[in-house]
């Protein structure tokens, strides 16, 4: 794996998005026709992750910090720092400093199949636990009544009123809007039902309803 770092100001920039992972390749860096990837998860704090195409399963979660304004990896278990460094504001390719200082370079790529994100809500009037899920701004609705997904239409709405954006979800056959808006810090968010009432999905890692 190259060293990398990354411009202070380029992780700012990223720390704002809501749920972003962005993954970066290096394909044959080594000559070995093997592909290195590091994800990059942005939830609270940045959290990144190291595989390989030869071993796409075993995946490592990388320590990080910042030195000189600059973003350190490292393996767990091993004092190396490897810097990313931005090669533009975009953050389209990073070179990974080594800490032998040879550079490897990595261009950001498309995820094939981007992961779910999570959302959960006690519903105070039905009391039933409901559950969203979504990826490619395409939401799924199920609830602990209801335990199918059940796949959303979806149209990307802004939010001027709030200052952000969201979207309004359909049932299969409905017309009816329900409008999720994100709240501060682009975690939660709130749905404004069709008979007005609101409540708040929260932001979780967890996959099934209980």
């Amino acid at each position: 794996m190259k060293k990398i770092h990354l411009s202070f100001v380029l992780l700012c920039l990223l720390s704002v998005q809501a749920w972003a992972q962005i993954r970066y390749e290096s394909v044959n860096y080594y000559g070995n026709g093997i592909t290195e990837y590091i994800e990059m998860e942005i939830i609270q704090t940045p959290e990144y992750t190291y595989y390989t195409s030869e071993n796409p399963n075993k995946r490592i979660k990388l320590l990080w910090g910042f030195e000189e304004n600059e973003i350190y990896l490292q393996f767990p278990g091993d004092e190396k720092k490897y810097r990313w460094l931005g090669n533009d504001e975009f953050g389209s390719s990073i070179t990974c400093l080594h800490p032998t200082g040879n550079g490897q370079p990595y261009l950001r790529s498309a995820d094939p199949n981007p992961p779910f994100k999570y959302l959960r809500s006690k519903n105070p009037y039905t009391g039933s636990v409901e559950e969203l899920k979504f990826n490619d701004e395409t939401f799924w609705y199920r609830s602990n009544k209801q335990t199918a997904w059940v796949k959303l239409r979806t149209v990307r709405k802004e939010r001027p009123e709030a200052n952000n954006y969201g979207y309004d979800v359909y049932f299969p056959n409905e017309n009816t809007a329900y409008q999720l808006t994100f709240l501060e810090g682009m975690m939660d968010m709130e749905c404004k039902n069709p008979d007005g009432s609101k409540q708040i999905f929260y932001n979780t890692n967890m996959v099934t309803v209980k």
